[in-house]
């Protein structure tokens, strides 16, 4: 199924620019809908087809306007739990959803 088909798709985007090596990337997470929104409201609601982390436009239509991921997209915590609602907090118990894999393999948090 098409990804604009299929809301429930989830995208981590992942941002290696300015990190040296061995350092953790810069890590959003967003759903199909929220991508297209934000794809639709850039360049002052021009519409872009870039995903910009931190970009002001220059010249043309859109001087001065600055186009951000936003902030609630940052991996965190809380950002996953909107995704994983059975993934539970003190990670002693993992549930896989209701759909499961599709045949591919995940990592089961360790108990400590």
């Amino acid at each position: 199924m098409a990804a604009h088909k299929n809301p429930e798709i989830l995208y981590c985007l992942v941002q290696f620019q300015g990190i040296a090596l061995g350092e953790c990337p810069r890590v959003y997470l967003a759903k199909v809908g929220e991508i297209a929104e934000r794809h639709k409201a850039s360049r002052n609601g021009i519409g872009e087809t870039i995903l910009w982390e931190n970009y002001c436009y220059k010249k043309g239509f859109a001087k001065g306007w600055t186009d951000m991921i936003p902030p609630e997209w940052r991996f965190s915590k809380e950002r996953v739990e909107e995704f994983l609602p059975s993934v539970e907090t003190n990670n002693s118990q993992w549930i896989p959803p209701r759909n499961g894999f599709a045949g591919r393999s995940c990592a089961v948090p360790v108990e400590s």
